[in-house]
């Protein structure tokens, strides 16, 4: 196993066996008590997972990762969806409440309409039967008076006549 004492006493140029490439990249190897590359060989220390568990354990991983940005991506997309329906009934519910008003305002329009009608139909019933009273109370007028008018001639007539007759009654008696 590994030392921790000789870890730390181990100045840190002499921990690490650098190797450039020629592209100005360049790999880094720890090196052991012994000054070589230090090489862990996985599964064989006490409490190391064997290789196809880390290898199991990885793709689980990625997989869970991939699944998690699919999910995210559909959440998205049902997020969109759902945005885009909601957003599509607001618009329905507000044209239907924009042409509930403007039945209504026409339905009002149409009942006043009737209603002055109504009214108007109401008053020249009215001013009808006020003619035809007005009418009436003339007609009756015109036949009284012309009763009072016929009576009047008629006395004046036989007064006329009597007053004929007692002139010539006079005269006959003289």
């Amino acid at each position: 196993m590994w030392d921790l004492y000789v870890w730390e006493v181990i100045p840190y140029s002499s921990r690490y066996f650098t190797m450039k490439c020629s592209n100005g990249k360049h790999v880094q190897w720890l090196r052991g008590k012994d000054g070589e590359v230090w090489v862990w060989v996985m599964g064989e220390a006490p409490g190391d997972k064997p290789y196809e568990q880390i290898s199991e354990e990885l793709i689980a991983e990625r997989a869970r990762q991939q699944a998690q940005k699919e999910a995210e991506e559909l959440w998205r997309q049902k997020e969109a969806e759902i945005t885009k329906k909601f957003r599509d009934a607001m618009a329905q519910e507000k044209a239907r409440i924009v042409a509930e008003k403007w039945k209504i305002e026409i339905e009002d329009r149409k009942a006043a309409k009737l209603e002055e009608e109504k009214i108007q139909e109401e008053l020249k019933k009215r001013e009808e039967e006020e003619r035809q009273k007005g009418e009436e109370q003339i007609r009756q007028q015109e036949e009284i008076r012309a009763k009072e008018l016929y009576l009047s001639l008629k006395q004046a007539q036989q007064h006329s006549q009597h007053s004929d007759d007692d002139q010539e009654w006079e005269e006959q008696c003289e």
